[in-house]
C-alpha cells in the first residue's frame, strides 16, 4: 500500500500544483469589451464566449456564440492529475523528476493556448480597451512556480540519497 509522504516539502508543492490547476477549472480567465461597449468576449477553460449588448442598457448582455475550447480544461486536468500521481510515487525520484518536467510542459501548453485565445479575442474587439484578467489566468503561473520548487526539492533529495549510498 502506498503512503503519502506529507512531511516532504515537495509533496506539498505538488499538491499546490494540483490545487492551482484544479481551481483553474472553476474560475474565468479573461474578459474584454470593445470601445463602443456593444460587444464583449469572455474566456473560461470551456468556452470563448461572445456577447452583444441587447437593448442598449448597460449590463444587459446576450450571448451570441460560445466557441468550445475544452482542450484548455483537458490540459489543466491532466496537469493536476500528473501532480497528484507524482505525490504517490515518492520512492521513484527519477520518474518523479520526469513527470515534473512533462507537467511543466503541459502547464506551459495550457498557458500558451489561453494567451493565444486572448490575443485573438483582443484582435477581434480592437486594441482600445484593456481586457480584465481573472484568477483563472494566474493560477497556471502559480502552478509553474510550485512545480519548479517541487522539482528542485526532488533533485535535492535524489542527491542526498546518492551521497548516502556512496558512503555505504
Amino acid at each position: 500500500m502506498h503512503r503519502i509522504m506529507i512531511q516532504r516539502i515537495q509533496s506539498l508543492f505538488l499538491f499546490g500544483v494540483a490545487l492551482c490547476m484544479a481551481l483553474m477549472l472553476y474560475f474565468p480567465l479573461w474578459e474584454k469589451d470593445n470601445d463602443a461597449h456593444t460587444q464583449k468576449k469572455a474566456l473560461d477553460v470551456y468556452h470563448l464566449h461572445t456577447y452583444s449588448l441587447e437593448s442598449g442598457e448597460p449590463g444587459n448582455w446576450r450571448e451570441e456564440n460560445a466557441q468550445p475550447v475544452y482542450y484548455i480544461a483537458v490540459t489543466a486536468s491532466l496537469a493536476a492529475l500528473l501532480a497528484l500521481y507524482s505525490i504517490f510515487i515518492f520512492r521513484n525520484r527519477k520518474l518523479q523528476m520526469k513527470i515534473g518536467a512533462v507537467n511543466a510542459l503541459v502547464i506551459m501548453i495550457t498557458v500558451v493556448v489561453a494567451v493565444y485565445l486572448i490575443y485573438s479575442g483582443e484582435k477581434e474587439l480592437g486594441q482600445g480597451n484593456k481586457g480584465t484578467f481573472y484568477p483563472g489566468f494566474y493560477l497556471p503561473l502559480g502552478a509553474l512556480i510550485f512545480n519548479s520548487l517541487a522539482n528542485r526539492f526532488i533533485r535535492k533529495d535524489d542527491k542526498l540519497v546518492r551521497s548516502v549510498d556512496r558512503i555505504r
